[in-house]
């Protein structure tokens, strides 16, 4: 295995959009390709999502979650599942371990990767760092439901970027 710098990682600099990291547990080069199922997304911590002693309240690293898996599918191109009514998702399972505290102004990054896919759902193991310093990780299943709240298939757009992303391991 391979650790690479920024400026000589051309693949990075095409996608800095993606803000990859660098270190011995993210961004690794294995037979010379990055690990490319990987999505990134920053975020500040304001007071609003912290307690009085200026921790984050322990549902808020689940909302934290929630924004990243939107801003992957806004990433991909996916016109959001809300401006539409065929179906929705909803989260099926979640379980989340709780690291290390996140403090008021901390500035974290949230990270999504798909470990799988069904017909009508899929799971995302999500990361959310302070610097290369884990904070928490989680684990969500989705479940993809008609307007009749009832599971269905996973609309062909979504389930075609699953499988690129499953591909791309």
């Amino acid at each position: 295995m391979l650790l690479l710098n920024l400026k000589s990682c051309a693949i990075c600099q095409k996608y800095q959009y993606a803000k990859l990291r660098h270190s011995l547990n993210r961004h690794r080069i294995e037979t010379g390709f990055p690990m490319a199922n990987h999505f990134e997304f920053n975020i500040r911590v304001y007071i609003e999502d912290t307690d009085a002693g200026g921790i984050v309240y322990h549902a808020n690293h689940i909302r934290f979650m929630e924004r990243a898996r939107t801003e992957w599918l806004r990433a991909a191109g996916v016109d959001h599942y809300w401006h539409q009514q065929d179906y929705n998702f909803v989260v099926h399972q979640i379980q989340v371990k709780y690291v290390r505290p996140i403090l008021m102004d901390d500035l974290i990054t949230v990270t999504a990767r798909v470990i799988s896919c069904k017909a009508a759902s899929f799971v995302l193991q999500q990361n959310i760092y302070r610097g290369e310093i884990l904070l928490a990780s989680g684990e969500v299943t989705l479940a993809c439901l008609n307007k009749e709240l009832m599971p269905r298939r996973l609309p062909e757009e979504i389930r075609d970027l699953i499988q690129k992303e499953l591909a791309q391991d």
